[in-house]
């Protein structure tokens, strides 16, 4: 408020002058001689400031706080936590959210190694990319544009692609509605941070009393606490891979295969759900490896985890717009991933393939790290687990981890 003042007042006055030296031709000034100013010399680096660290953007935010106000409950984890609501959303469905982010976060957290990059955007040439903004919108109460100024004042920042963010936004928010499901934004240089977006749909549904589940353990598949924690999985996934080159979409992503990326989101999340009692491990195992024998009865061809690797293949094989509307897309994404990493874990162990393999992204890339961490190459990981689908289900089971206590868990 106090620049706008004075800029009104500087151009009062000069007004005030103009009418003043206007009004008596005969006070004529004498011209003063402007001497030529030196030229200052050109910098040989200049960079716009475009990412702060977590800790600063949570005051820029339309609906949120100040401050990282979730440090305490996520006190083992160095990520910046900002719950952004914009109307009809509850302060049981807020407290939902911030205990499935607890829960997770405190089995997977991110270090201050993991979150430093040495990024000229942050104008000292290294900063933390540490904020993550939890949006829960609702498709009929919500102000969507207070959520796409939100989203577009931290994420996308950098000039070349802010012109476009309030569109990005929109479409982001429109097909998170139409496929009914959340969506995480990885935290890529051109980013400020990462973003989860959770609709109502979503963070609405019932949580079912854990007898519930066992009777019909598919109950855990809608449990919003399961979901929202396997979207915090993809922000520590990306904390990884932030500094990794991206690759053409038919090639392997430089963050590993797609059926690895879903598959250990859905592991890490329905791990956590049964250490904290929301769902019962046995029978979520179980559940999942019918649903995958019904599929491969008539696409066997998705015995083969080579199909699974590429955002393309991914588009090729199902309409991605679709993925959490048909079985189908469910089954292959998410089941199969989910049984693949089961599997990847019973060959090796929980932290190699969960946390390891993670760790040494950035340095290995992706086929390496997987064959430091399962001992195998893709390739021959692909025919292992083809021939574990075509056992028996109880020579199946009696492979895959069923002790949410045991440290191969």
């Amino acid at each position: 408020m106090l620049i706008k003042i004075s800029l009104i007042s500087l151009v009062a006055i000069s007004l005030m002058l103009t009418n003043c030296l206007t009004s008596n031709p005969a006070v004529i000034p004498t011209p003063i001689p402007v001497p030529t100013p030196t030229p200052s010399p050109t910098p040989v680096w200049v960079h716009e400031i475009t990412h702060y660290d977590g800790d600063l953007l949570p005051e820029m935010t339309y609906a949120g706080s100040d401050k990282c106000e979730h440090n305490e409950q996520l006190s083992s984890s160095s990520i910046c936590l900002e719950i952004l609501d914009y109307g009809g959303v509850s302060k049981e469905n807020r407290e939902t959210a911030l205990l499935a982010i607890s829960a997770i976060a405190s089995k997977y957290p991110n270090s201050q190694k993991e979150i430093t990059v040495d990024w000229p955007s942050f104008g000292s040439y290294s900063g933390k990319q540490n904020y993550l903004a939890f949006v829960l919108w609702h498709d009929e109460h919500s102000d969507i544009g207070a959520i796409t100024y939100d989203i577009c004042v931290f994420m996308r920042v950098l000039p070349s692609v802010k012109d476009s963010c309030v569109n990005w936004a929109s479409d982001l928010l429109n097909e998170s509605s139409v496929t009914n499901g959340a969506m995480t934004g990885s935290a890529y240089k051109m980013h400020n941070g990462s973003i989860s977006v959770i609709p109502n749909n979503v963070w609405e549904k019932n949580i079912e009393t854990l007898e519930n589940i066992i009777k019909d353990p598919s109950l855990a598949y809608d449990d919003p606490r399961r979901i929202m924690a396997h979207e915090y999985f993809h922000t520590y996934q990306s904390l990884h891979y932030v500094n990794t080159p991206q690759r053409p979409l038919d090639d392997l992503p430089s963050f590993g295969p797609m059926w690895l990326i879903e598959g250990s989101s859905e592991y890490a999340s329905s791990r956590v759900g049964a250490l904290e009692s929301w769902m019962d491990w046995n029978g979520h195992v179980d559940y999942r490896i019918n649903s995958i024998r019904d599929l491969l009865i008539s696409n066997p061809r998705y015995q083969d985890l080579s199909h699974i690797e590429t955002m393309t293949q991914l588009n090729e094989i199902i309409d991605i717009d679709d993925v959490l509307l048909t079985n189908t897309g469910r089954v292959l994404v998410y089941d199969l991933g989910f049984l693949a990493v089961s599997y990847a874990i019973s060959i090796s162990d929980h932290d190699s393939v969960i946390v390891n393999y993670w760790d040494d992204l950035s340095e290995h890339g992706p086929e390496k790290s997987f064959k430091r961490n399962v001992g195998l190459t893709l390739e021959e990981f692909y025919l292992k687990f083809e021939k574990f689908l075509n056992m028996s289900k109880v020579e199946q089971l009696s492979l895959i981890p069923l002790h949410p206590e045991s440290s191969d868990y």
